[in-house]
């Protein structure tokens, strides 16, 4: 699950799946699917994603 957030976090920041991958030690095909599954469940544009994490992870701050 945590890699799933990672990889969606990383997809709204506009890096590669390739990046993505080698970044989280993962294979390009484990992204690639997660990319497709996301896209077919419609589950968030790159912007709306990109929103959600950025404002959870602001909230998060200042519970810290």
């Amino acid at each position: 699950m945590r890699d799933l957030k990672k990889i969606l976090k990383l997809r709204a920041s506009n890096k590669s799946q390739r990046f993505i991958a080698d970044s989280l030690k993962i294979s390009r095909n484990t992204v690639s699917r997660i990319f497709s599954l996301a896209d077919q469940k419609k589950l968030c544009t790159d912007a709306d994603l990109y929103g959600i994490i950025k404002s959870k992870s602001t909230l998060s701050e200042y519970y810290l």
